[in-house]
């Protein structure tokens, strides 16, 4: 009876320890699954059935040895009520003998003696079984007990227990610890929202193949292009080199077949809007190649040397025409720019070659303007530098032509003997649009004013343009609003406006 109410006590023990890990699986239930929450609660509601057939069962074994104890204790109540009876009749029969009584009462005795021992016994086996009770109940938690009745509370207990954590394990998968069900909804809703994103994702990757295969299309097309390019490139290319080969190859005694001419662009007054002089401009028309801008012939004639002649050719034929035009308006201090390159400028005999032209000619040094480019400047070469002081020392008037185009500064000009300053076509066009560009010109004619150089603007296409540039104290300025490089014939009706004006006032 000991080990079964041990092995009772045992398993009180597990279902106590199995109903707490189920009420602890229903508390936190927020972080396990409900199949396990279902699994634990039907693991403790198996081991409670057992509990409750094993309680039931150690119930039956003790109603069977009290009941055997009773039977005993009967049947020693029942001797001993025979003894008494035969007790009893002894003391009736008078004739008995003294000894028979004796032994009757004896033997009563005895008999008396084991009832109290087996009433003892038995009462001992109650007490047992109610310390085994107490013991289970305490291990138990006051939950399981021995007897029938107790095994029977205990087995609707747990009954209930397993029916209240079932019904709040399907409570909890219904509506979920804390509003599971919300919480499924949102998830349902963030893997509803994150496939969107994964469609809204495909979709980019899909435009972007799209846009990569079509700059992969456009891609092949412009290298199409620019294989086609290159061919009509290589093509152009080699027409301009066979050109320009033929050009070198024509310059040599360009002077002597008479294939130059010269075109002048008058420079005027932006003031009284008047001529004030010309610039001479070298062309070339060669019976076999056509026309030749300077812009192809006047590098390949510096490369070769060919621009020494040519340059003496054009200054002569420049101041010969001068003097005619002079000799047309006397009145009029007309002058002449011409374009030397640093190549004349470093012969020895160039200076000496100027004056006797002008001499020749006879129009004074200061009607000649010299324009040499700033890159003849960057050179700065000793034997330049020489021949620019001794022009200067003639009356010969020397021009920075193109400024702003090359890489000197008027801080350098001014260690120059310099008269005069051009400021370049780029900045002229764009006075009229860019604020900038007319503090630019501004600051360009400023500075020179400082170190006393005239100021001439090229490329003056418009009357914004002029009127600005006169505001802004440029005095003299060229371009095609007043006039294009024209020939000497075309150039006289230009004159004879002021011929006839000076013949009057005479």
């Amino acid at each position: 009876m000991r080990a079964d109410s041990f092995n009772s006590t045992r398993r009180g023990r597990r279902a106590a320890s199995l109903l707490s890990g189920a009420r602890v699986a229903r508390a936190g239930s927020r972080q396990r699954s409900s199949d396990q929450a279902l699994s634990a609660a039907d693991q403790a509601a198996s081991v409670v059935d057992q509990l409750s057939s094993d309680s039931d069962h150690a119930a039956a074994l003790e109603g069977r040895r009290a009941s055997r104890l009773e039977q005993q204790r009967a049947d020693l109540e029942q001797r001993a009520s025979d003894a008494d009876q035969e007790a009893a009749d002894c003391d009736v029969r008078a004739g008995a003998p003294q000894t028979g009584v004796q032994k009757a009462a004896s033997r009563r005795s005895r008999l008396l003696r084991r009832g109290a021992t087996a009433d003892r016994v038995s009462a001992a086996s109650g007490r047992v079984a109610a310390a085994a009770r107490r013991a289970s109940n305490d291990e138990a938690r006051g939950q399981t007990s021995i007897d029938r009745d107790s095994s029977g509370a205990r087995r609707d207990a747990v009954a209930d227990d397993r029916d209240e954590l079932a019904s709040e394990v399907d409570r909890r998968l219904l509506v979920g610890p804390e509003g599971l069900g919300e919480r499924q909804d949102r998830a349902l809703e963030r893997a509803s929202v994150a496939a969107g994103r994964e469609d809204a994702a495909r979709d980019r990757r899909d435009a972007a193949g799209a846009r990569a295969r079509q700059c992969i299309h456009e891609a092949y097309l412009a290298i199409e292009d620019a294989r086609e390019a290159e061919r009509e490139l290589d093509g152009q290319q080699s027409v301009d080199d066979e050109r320009l080969d033929e050009v070198r190859r024509a310059l040599p005694g360009v002077v002597d077949r008479g294939e130059l001419s010269l075109n002048f662009q008058p420079l005027y007054d932006l003031g009284e809007d008047c001529i004030t002089g010309f610039e001479a401009l070298v062309r070339w028309t060669s019976p076999e190649l056509g026309f030749i801008g300077p812009d192809d012939f006047i590098p390949l004639a510096e490369e070769s040397g060919e621009i020494v002649p040519i340059g003496d050719w054009v200054l002569r034929e420049a101041v010969a025409q001068l003097a005619t035009w002079r000799g047309l308006l006397p009145g009029r201090n007309l002058t002449m720019a011409v374009n030397v390159a640093p190549e004349q400028m470093l012969v020895t005999s160039f200076v000496d070659r100027v004056g006797e032209i002008l001499e020749r000619a006879g129009v004074p040094a200061h009607a000649l303007t010299l324009e040499i480019t700033e890159r003849t400047l960057v050179r700065d070469a000793p034997a330049l530098r020489c021949a620019m002081e001794r022009l200067r020392q003639h009356g010969v008037l020397l021009s920075v032509d193109d400024f702003g185009t090359g890489f000197s500064s008027l801080g350098r000009l001014s260690t120059f003997p310099l008269d005069e300053l051009k400021i370049d076509r780029i900045f002229v066009a764009g006075l009229g649009d860019d604020p900038r560009q007319r503090g630019l010109v501004a600051g360009i004619i400023s500075m020179s004013a400082a170190l006393d150089l005239d100021v001439v603007a090229e490329g003056i296409e418009t009357d914004q343009q002029r009127e600005i540039l006169a505001g802004l104290g440029c005095h003299k300025g060229q371009g095609y609003l007043m006039s294009r490089p024209l020939s000497a014939e075309a150039i006289v009706p230009l004159l004879l406006p002021l011929h006839t004006v000076l013949s009057a006032a005479a």
